[in-house]
């Protein structure tokens, strides 16, 4: 715990120098009296750790919640104007996806998502779980929170056993830890096709032991037991391009209108992925500015998992 404690604020303290080149970039000064006294802090905790070779850097993907009555037909496609400012390809990629959690949410109160999805292109099922840590805003104290939440829960994100991402919306920075395993369920071409236990069996298999044990020894698997399926919603993806960056929508179709309209409820995202962050707050910048101008961005998060529970469970 000591040692990945300590390494957390080596990674901090990079991450919290990579947000002082972006705000400057940014033309804004962060105060000087803060980021000396946080320096410092993290240096005591830390001075006693050897500081490895390579600190180690986490991609980021950035995401954006559009507008879905100004970018989507009656269809539920995307309109071709929207379209072309992103040179989306003429097919969509379907996806099919699955969450799962008991109906007391044990799972997502404790940070822990359970994804189960299909990609028709692959002809097989991924088992995917992960552990989010959130923070409001965007600057350093979000950063050296984020890592020192998850060192505080015996994670060491060096050694290279978990796959660590940054995951960016409107007003939260999120770190998310996932576990994957790919499976193909015999017999089976679509996650419809799946019952709810063959879909808890796929995910006991997978489960990583960080959640199997995660309150106390086996508590995951007691947990998954008695889980519900949220789905399978058929998402829809896009894949585009805007300047140099590679760009990627998505449309989730998540019932009806909760009103009585009978009216379709979707959710649409774009969204793209950097190696690091000072390259993801820049795209980011320039992406914001360029869908506000359009006045198709919302400024929310999206909250795609927390909705589609809310729908299905």
């Amino acid at each position: 715990m000591k040692a990945a404690f300590q390494k957390t604020f080596t990674l901090a303290l990079s991450a919290a120098a990579v947000l002082l080149c972006v705000a400057c970039a940014a033309g804004t000064e962060p105060r000087a009296d803060a980021v000396e006294s946080r320096t410092d802090a993290a240096e005591m905790q830390a001075d006693d750790a050897e500081k490895p070779d390579d600190v180690e850097t986490f991609p980021c993907e950035v995401k954006f919640l559009l507008d879905p009555a100004k970018v989507l037909k009656e269809d539920g496609r995307f309109t071709e104007q929207f379209r072309s400012w992103f040179a989306f390809n003429e097919e969509y990629r379907p996806i099919e996806v699955i969450f799962l959690d008991t109906e007391d949410r044990a799972f997502s109160s404790e940070g822990w998502v359970n994804r189960l999805r299909w990609k028709e292109e692959k002809k097989k099922a991924e088992c995917t779980f992960k552990k989010r840590y959130s923070a409001d805003g965007e600057g350093e104290d979000a950063i050296v929170s984020l890592l020192a939440a998850a060192a505080a829960d015996g994670f060491d994100l060096t050694d290279g056993s978990v796959s660590a991402e940054y995951d960016w919306g409107y007003s939260k920075l999120t770190l998310s830890l996932d576990w994957e395993e790919s499976v193909k369920p015999e017999g089976h071409e679509s996650l419809e096709e799946l019952s709810p236990e063959e879909a808890v069996n796929f995910m006991k298999k997978a489960m990583p032991q960080a959640l199997a044990d995660w309150k106390e020894e086996g508590w995951g698997i007691k947990q998954l037991e008695k889980a519900l399926s949220a789905g399978p919603v058929h998402v829809l993806r896009a894949d585009g391009m805007w300047e140099d960056l590679e760009i990627t929508a998505e449309i989730w179709p998540i019932g009806k209108d909760p009103g009585g309209t009978g009216t379709a409820v979707y959710i649409a995202e774009l969204s793209f992925k950097a190696g690091d962050l000072e390259t993801a707050a820049r795209k980011r910048m320039e992406l914001t500015r360029f869908l506000d101008e359009k006045g198709v961005l919302l400024h929310e998060d999206s909250l795609k998992t927390q909705r589609v529970l809310d729908t299905w469970l």
